[in-house]
């Protein structure tokens, strides 16, 4: 229930272009929404888990696209998250692509798969296919941070 009310809406058919600095806190305001959506259905805040996602920014390159999945912690840890994100900035030239959600429901028969989506920023067909290939495999990532290539 409360992840169909989080998902309500329309699918974003237009860009949203966010600095790094901006979807960390994006990021982070997001799943703070929704664990607050669960508290108040007395659900724990505990059986969510979210994460940033940002794809390498140089789209003309032939080389597979990089994909970079970082856990969203929180609030004390938001200055590591920046940290971190920025260092990878400097050093590859990142762009955030949205964050992927898992919700673990205790009361299913399989309570250990995650119920798993994106809130994706951007639409364009690159992004797009990192998004789906991030939502495809999410359940099964650790809940560290972690890349990988996309195969195109």
């Amino acid at each position: 229930m409360v992840r169909r009310a989080f998902k309500a809406g329309a699918p974003r058919r237009k860009d949203l272009i966010l600095s790094v600095d901006r979807a960390v806190v994006e990021a982070w305001a997001l799943c703070n929404e929704l664990k607050s959506a669960m508290r108040a259905v007395s659900l724990s805040r505990e059986d969510i888990r979210a994460a940033l996602v940002l794809l390498t920014g140089d789209l003309d390159d032939e080389r597979q696209e990089k994909i970079y999945v970082f856990p969203v912690p929180d609030m004390a840890g938001l200055p590591t998250l920046h940290e971190k994100v920025m260092k990878l900035k400097k050093e590859t030239n990142v762009f955030p692509l949205g964050v992927v959600f898992a919700q673990y429901d205790r009361e299913t028969a399989t309570p250990d798969a995650p119920a798993v989506w994106v809130q994706p920023w951007l639409v364009f067909q690159n992004a797009s296919r990192a998004m789906r290939t991030v939502e495809q495999r999410y359940a099964s990532l650790p809940g560290t941070e972690i890349s990988f290539n996309q195969a195109k």
